[in-house]
């Protein structure tokens, strides 16, 4: 499942889009981090401690926007320096992908050759907890505006008065946030039904009145 809906368009989106994957995760990200080597020091395309791990784990990615499938000696150079700084993974991620004798180069290794598409599912779950998990607060908070009983609260938040009222039902797929898939919906809820109070009598969302007239002005 992608978490992006577009493919990078260069190297440096490629080292963008990557960087983001993480963040969105909830790690600590850095791009063209440099690290210190036994032989000296090393950029880093992407460099991530995950705070999530016990003890926390450090990740370091090469991004390849190369129009060719990556050959093993990439591999070996990268194995080396994922060696030498102790990271706990290693990603290269390529665009197109890898030749026969990378995969053997990363057997038996902590290193994993992903295309992006790869990558992205790989994370996806995770991904997709970690951002309704952020999310949920302005969720709470805007929940008393959907399912307010008094009809005219109602009215005045969502219709124009005398307006038949519809019943709708969100749709039990993926929230968006950006055009992108953010989480997965509750189940099936009414929504812009009939309020259950027509009359408005002793209306228990009058708490969120004043905010209510804010927002339709």
């Amino acid at each position: 499942m992608p978490i992006f809906d577009r493919e990078p368009e260069d190297w440096v989106d490629l080292q963008n889009l990557v960087a983001q994957v993480f963040t969105e995760l909830g790690c600590d990200v850095e791009k063209g981090k440099s690290l210190q080597l036994v032989r000296g020091n090393k950029e880093a395309d992407v460099w991530v401690r995950d705070p999530y791990t016990a003890p926390p784990s450090d990740y370091l990615c090469e991004c390849k926007f190369w129009s060719k499938a990556i050959p093993q000696e990439v591999i070996h150079a990268f194995r080396t320096v994922v060696s030498d700084y102790g990271a706990h993974r290693g990603f290269i991620v390529s665009r197109i992908g890898f030749q026969s004798g990378a995969y053997e180069a990363v057997r038996n290794t902590n290193i994993d050759l992903v295309t992006f598409a790869q990558l992205q599912e790989i994370f996806f779950d995770r991904w997709r907890i970690a951002m309704g998990e952020r999310f949920m607060a302005y969720a709470d908070r805007l929940f008393p505006y959907w399912d307010l009983e008094c009809r005219a609260c109602f009215d005045r938040l969502h219709y124009r008065p005398g307006f038949p009222l519809p019943s709708r039902r969100l749709p039990a797929t993926r929230s968006l946030v950006g055009g992108r898939p953010v989480a997965a919906s509750p189940p099936p809820r009414a929504m812009h039904q009939a309020p259950s109070n027509p009359t408005g009598a002793n209306c228990s969302c009058s708490q969120f009145k004043p905010d209510i007239l804010r927002l339709r002005g």
